[in-house]
């Protein structure tokens, strides 16, 4: 279960992962954003195999389902 945290300065932050669908090749992204800034932790390229159930419309999408599973596995958090 995640936690929701509101960030409303500039020392409040929230981490999290997104997948930029925008062009290829796709990425998966660790966010670290405060009030003002986002600042890229991390930058992988999403596996092909999540490509088609991803990315099938152009865009920035929430780490969920099978591509969420995955990645807790292999950042061994599962």
């Amino acid at each position: 279960m995640s936690r929701r945290y509101t960030v409303t300065s500039k020392r409040d932050y929230s981490v999290y992962f997104l997948v930029n669908c925008w062009a290829r090749p796709y990425y998966i992204y660790l966010i670290k954003r405060n009030s003002e800034d986002a600042v890229d932790v991390a930058k992988f390229e999403l596996p092909e195999k999540f490509e088609k159930p991803v990315c099938q419309l152009k865009g920035i999408y929430a780490v969920d389902g099978e591509l969420r599973d995955w990645l807790q596995k292999e950042l061994n958090v599962a």
